[in-house]
């Protein structure tokens, strides 16, 4: 364990570097490790965008999550304008705003004007990382009220990005194996799944999917955007290019048969702890059939979307017919305590209604669990 050398904030220094290192493994950490760089660097919150041709994801503290959020699906990171000069400087330290637009240019840049400073978000300082080969990571702290005290936080945060560079490409190599574990599972119990983001771009798709719709879609070689033929498909595919957007998830019977059964694909949003997991905060579309009766086990819905043991038990009750109340007892807790795990279970699936919950997820095919 490193020696612990105080910082005017209150926080060790050498605790900052520490977990940022757990986080390199765990990459569920990074949010609360961001959370306790932006309070030390006086802002409301930091953030880490990783991009490469033919993904982008994005991880932030608590604090902004929501901000950033709806940074993404409003498509103001296509805007342009700040993080453009940062990239194109690949200056090696962190750098402020002030660095590269003059205080009344950034004033009257939309993305300023009508998103950030609405939300209090003035005054911020960013770099540029490589990850893997094909991959850059910029991290931001947001918020800090001034170019000033942005600018001060620069010292600090410079002498963390040696180990934040390096941490962020083991957390890039991570979470690439990660973003196949879940497909690989699915394909384990026979399962077409592919992930698609906000945008409509081929993320990733196991081999069941492809053989699925070897005929039935193609990928376009340089914008990798996704088309099918099935015209309910790409209607919806299409309301999710269009919006960014797919409340609720989403069911859509398919003209295609998938292993001589009439076909569905459910469109399920990321969000949350599945967005981490599949390394998109898009969509995941799977495929199911009437000859796919089985749903999913408790270890695969808690590794899809965060859910805690208890939550994932009580949506597999669910998902097998039970009414909230049968699942209480069945599970030695009150129908209350059912409800509330319910209510987080909706709200880490993005899915408002039960009946959806149990339409959108039936079909997944993960087999008996024995939790």
């Amino acid at each position: 364990m490193a020696s612990k050398t105080g910082t005017s904030g209150g926080i060790a220094f050498d605790d900052h570097i520490d977990s940022i290192y757990e986080a390199a493994i765990d990459v569920r950490r990074w949010p609360d490790v961001l959370d306790g760089i932006a309070r030390e660097a006086g802002g409301m919150g930091a953030m880490i965008m990783t991009a490469s041709a033919d993904r982008m994801r994005w991880t932030a503290s608590p604090a902004i999550e929501p901000v950033v959020e709806a940074f993404f699906a409003e498509g103001w990171h296509l805007t342009g304008g700040r993080v453009d000069r940062l990239i194109a400087d690949h200056h090696p330290g962190f750098c402020v705003e002030t660095d590269y637009i003059a205080v009344e240019e950034l004033a009257r840049m939309p993305v300023q004007r009508d998103f950030l400073a609405p939300r209090g978000m003035i005054g911020g300082a960013g770099s540029l990382f490589q990850g893997l080969p094909d991959d850059a990571c910029i991290l931001t702290i947001e918020g800090c009220g001034t170019h000033e005290r942005a600018r001060a936080a620069v010292p600090f945060l410079d002498a963390l990005r040696p180990h934040l560079g390096r941490a962020l490409t083991i957390a890039a190599a991570v979470q690439a194996r990660m973003d196949d574990a879940v497909l690989d599972a699915l394909s384990l119990a026979g399962v077409a799944a592919a992930v698609m983001t906000r945008d409509g771009r081929h993320h990733s798709c196991n081999v069941e999917f492809e053989q699925a719709f070897a005929n039935n879609a193609t990928i376009a070689p340089i914008t990798r955007a996704m088309r099918f033929r099935d015209l309910r498909l790409q209607a919806a595919v299409d309301e999710v290019r269009s919006t960014g957007l797919l409340p609720g998830g989403r069911s859509v019977p398919l003209d295609l048969q998938w292993r001589g059964y009439p076909a569905a694909a459910h469109m399920i949003p990321l969000n949350r702890g599945a967005r981490d997991f599949f390394g998109s905060d898009g969509v995941l579309i799977v495929l199911a059939s009437a000859g796919n009766v089985s749903i999913p086990g408790a270890d695969l819905l808690r590794l899809m979307f965060d859910l805690t043991p208890a939550e994932a038990r009580l949506t597999r009750s669910l998902l097998e017919g039970l009414t909230i109340s049968d699942a209480a007892r069945r599970h030695g807790v009150t129908a209350a305590t059912a409800r509330r795990q319910l209510a987080a279970v909706f709200a880490k699936t993005g899915i408002n209604r039960q009946g959806d919950l149990v339409r959108t997820l039936t079909g997944l095919g993960a087999g008996p669990s024995s939790s």
